[in-house]
């Protein structure tokens, strides 16, 4: 009975272990990421490294100095990572505008031949 229990648990672990990799292969490689939730993702990196020095910093693993200093780092490419995401989303909502005028026009063109 003991044997069974470790082998399904072991199997359960297992299964869990293999998840992220059955989601990636499920997704497949022609799927394009999102730029936008990609700099997301990189600017929650960058808050979860500040939280970090802060406690590196509270437990005395690091100097102050050298807390300023990573916090200064740390803190700039947040809002670089942040602009560069203003500068994408508004970059696609022009792409997206001038694409729906396009659409627009070429609907009007078919509407003036067929009358």
């Amino acid at each position: 009975m003991t044997i069974l229990l470790s082998l399904l648990l072991a199997a359960a672990c297992l299964w869990v272990l293999a998840l992220p990799f059955r989601q990636r292969r499920q997704q497949g490689p022609d799927t394009q990421p999102d730029p936008v939730q990609e700099l997301r993702v990189q600017r929650q990196r960058i808050y979860d490294e500040i939280r970090t020095l802060g406690l590196e910093r509270d437990l005395g693993t690091i100097g102050e100095e050298e807390y300023q200093s990573r916090l200064r780092s740390a803190r700039l490419r947040a809002a670089t990572n942040l602009r560069d995401q203003e500068q994408l989303e508004e970059q696609l909502q022009r792409l997206s505008e001038q694409l729906e005028a396009e659409v627009q026009e070429v609907r009007t063109s078919r509407r003036r031949r067929g009358a």
